[in-house]
């Protein structure tokens, strides 16, 4: 009687490794459609970008040239406003005698 009782749980362990391995390549199926999905995707956009005119991608890029120009006299700007405004309080406390 224990033979046969270790035959039906290696049985029943052969089984449940069996259905875990299932379930894994089932996972790995869905986990590659998604990434073929994926893929997919990316060459589309890849294939749209590449059909953007050239001129279209320079004049978006002296956009952001600019821009950037832009911001950094901005934060020049706002350096050099908060340098005065900081030494004038340092000033001010002083001569209050507070600083």
């Amino acid at each position: 009687m224990t033979a046969s009782k270790e035959v039906d749980a290696v049985l029943s362990e052969l089984s449940q490794v069996a259905r875990d391995r299932e379930k894994a390549v089932q996972k790995i199926e869905a986990d590659l459609q998604s990434l073929q999905n994926r893929e997919k995707e990316l060459q589309k956009r890849i294939e749209t970008l590449q059909n953007v005119p050239l001129p279209v991608a320079e004049y978006f890029a002296q956009l952001t040239v600019s821009g950037e120009k832009r911001n950094a006299k901005r934060d020049y700007v706002l350096f050099g406003a908060g340098v005065v405004v900081s030494t004038i309080i340092a000033i001010l406390l002083k001569i209050f005698g507070l600083g």
